[in-house]
């Protein structure tokens, strides 16, 4: 039955303005407005339900679904599981929560799959592209593309040309033994072609970059079959990121297994670590140079005077050193690959506030690639394409909180506008040195004794077929720091690529082959944080900083840490995306908990 509210509302509205009594509607009419009243009520309805759901679901946290389960359960991790990011730890470091990996990539059956080569008895050359960590990717594509095509894979030649022009081998810089019998089990390594082929050039060919593992097996291989030993020219970037699991684990394998530097390489990476972090084994008279630029170029004596005080002013943080050392009497260290360098910077397209002299001279240096295009300095900066400057790294390094007395290891050329341009760097942590300015301060009587290490057990030469055994040409003798590296450019890059993967924190200046590397060798290894400082977010936060905005140094607290866990913890598409699979080897890592 109707209620009497309903009748007069329904008289009211068959009513016309001027309030008199309107004709009865028409029978289609009066169905369409009955129609009209159900679907606003409904609305209604399920709007009240809605409002319900919500005010459930603040109260109730329960009742709200679960988010979708990711593919790999290893990939997607939150962004500070146990709220340990941003805490400062007992020795005055800022913590880095959330989870960290480690490589697993299976026994001797983890590489087989179906597109496995059969043996058919050729010989894959390569002729690499590129510096030292663009090079390294290119051998372990190599071993992928060996293994693809059933061939030997002679040992890689490095570019000695386009990069630098040290003349350096393969078994200058990596242990070719070791090399070999690591991989022993998937592809065979060899350093000379047989004799009944030695008189033969081979067929040279040079492949499309990011080329698919269906590329070689059809195309390449059917080139080897005819020529049985092809040499591919230009090989960087050659082979397809997406690959098999099994040949992505051998991927891996090859880059952190097999792959390890000779050993004057780990020889010079230990004497340093030490001088580092054990600050007892510094010689009296040379303890870590707040100018060490200056000094490599001026001497000592010289530096000391221009920097303000040189070793004084390092002794003068006795105190602030006491609280950064470890119990065992070593302290942590922080590793920036700081690319600060005239070529890096002029491929930028940027102004680093040097005027007209540094614009004429980044301009000439640009004219060295033929292809890149105009660019607008604003633009550029504006997009977060530029490299950060040494102060601001010493910027973001204070925003993420460490201590005066963190002890930095530069890893880098030579910087653009000299021994002047880590002046704001080395005045907010006096304690920062590079490799030279380590070895200037080890004495042969303080440098300590290399007692072993990984390359220490592979130094009998195998089946004989190695000889030299991974010696190095030139170099200097005896007890220097380092001895046997010194003067090779490659070898010095070694020695820098090692120092940082080995450092409890890695701050990297730009998003290239380096720094991708060692955030995938990082991760493999279980070591420590990557952070990575690039991007406009970053950039438009630096430069508020320096225009004294004081509330932009929180924020950028905020984006480095969350950078830094994204790069641990996020999708594996993003991540692919920046660096691709060597910045996150993902089919072969497995995750662990750390707490920084």
């Amino acid at each position: 039955m109707s209620s009497p509210t309903a009748a007069a509302t329904v008289a009211r509205r068959r009513r016309g303005p001027s309030g008199a009594r309107a004709a009865s509607p028409a029978p289609g009419t009066a169905a369409r407005w009955r129609q009209q009243r159900a679907l606003k009520a409904a609305l209604l309805a399920a709007l009240g339900a809605a409002c319900c759901v919500a005010l459930l679901r603040a109260d109730l946290p329960f009742l709200a679904p679960s988010a979708r389960p990711h593919e790999d359960a290893r990939l997607q991790l939150p962004a500070d599981e146990g709220g340990e990011a941003g805490r400062v730890g007992e020795d005055g470091w800022p913590v880095f929560g959330g989870m960290r990996w480690r490589g697993c990539v299976g026994g001797e059956d983890a590489h087989h799959t179906a597109m496995d080569g059969a043996d058919e008895g050729g010989y894959l050359m390569v002729q690499l592209a590129g510096g030292l960590n663009q090079m390294r990717a290119g051998i372990c594509d190599a071993v992928v593309v060996a293994r693809l095509l059933g061939a030997a894979l002679m040992l890689p030649l490095l570019d000695n040309s386009s990069w630098w022009a040290d003349g350096s081998t393969f078994s200058d810089v990596f242990d070719a033994g070791h090399f070999a019998r690591t991989l022993a089990p998937w592809v065979r390594v060899v350093d000379r072609l047989p004799s009944a082929l030695r008189g033969r050039a081979p067929l040279e060919r040079t492949v499309p970059r990011g080329s698919t593992a269906e590329y070689y097996q059809t195309h390449v291989r059917r080139v080897m079959r005819r020529a049985q030993v092809v040499k591919l020219n230009h090989f960087d970037s050659r082979l397809h990121d997406h690959l098999p699991a099994a040949l992505q684990k051998l991927r891996c394998r090859a880059n952190y297994e097999a792959l390890r530097f000779v050993l004057p390489v780990t020889r010079a990476v230990a004497r340093l670590t030490h001088a580092l972090t054990h600050p007892a084994a510094l010689a009296a008279s040379a303890a870590i140079s707040t100018d060490h630029h200056a000094a490599r170029a001026a001497g000592a004596a010289a530096a000391d005077e221009a920097g303000g005080g040189g070793v004084g002013a390092a002794q003068g943080q006795g105190g602030q050193r006491e609280q950064a050392e470890r119990r065992d009497g070593a302290v942590k260290y922080v590793a920036i690959h700081l690319r600060y360098e005239p070529d890096m910077l002029a491929f930028t397209g940027c102004e680093y506030g040097g005027g007209a002299e540094e614009r004429a001279l980044l301009a000439s240096i640009r004219q060295r690639w033929v292809n890149l295009p105009a660019m607008d300095a604003g633009k550029q900066r504006a997009k977060g394409r530029c490299i950060a400057t040494p102060s601001q790294v010493a910027l973001a390094l204070q925003a993420l909180g460490f201590p005066p007395s963190t002890r930095l290891y530069i890893a880098s050329g030579a910087l653009h506008g000299g021994p002047a341009a880590l002046r704001p760097l080395l005045a907010a942590f006096p304690f920062t040195a590079d490799k030279l300015s380590l070895a200037r301060s080890l004495t042969p009587a303080t440098a300590p004794a290399h007692t072993g290490g990984q390359a220490d057990d592979d130094e009998d030469e195998g089946d004989g077929a190695w000889g030299g055994g991974g010696e190095v040409r030139g170099g200097a003798e005896g007890g220097g720091a380092l001895a046997g590296v010194e003067g090779r450019a490659t070898l010095l890059a070694a020695v820098d690529y090692e120092m940082s993967r080995r450092a409890a924190v890695l701050l990297a200046n730009n998003n290239g082959n380096m720094a991708h590397l060692l955030a995938g060798h990082r991760r493999y290894a279980g070591v420590g944080s990557t952070v990575l400082v690039f991007g406009s977010s970053v950039h438009r936060l630096l430069d508020a900083i320096q225009q004294g905005d004081l509330a932009a140094s929180h924020k950028l607290r905020h984006r480095l840490l969350k950078g830094d866990l994204n790069t641990q913890g996020e999708s594996i598409d993003k991540a692919i995306a920046k660096g691709g699979f060597y910045a996150f080897p993902q089919d072969c890592l497995c995750r662990i908990q750390s707490s920084g």
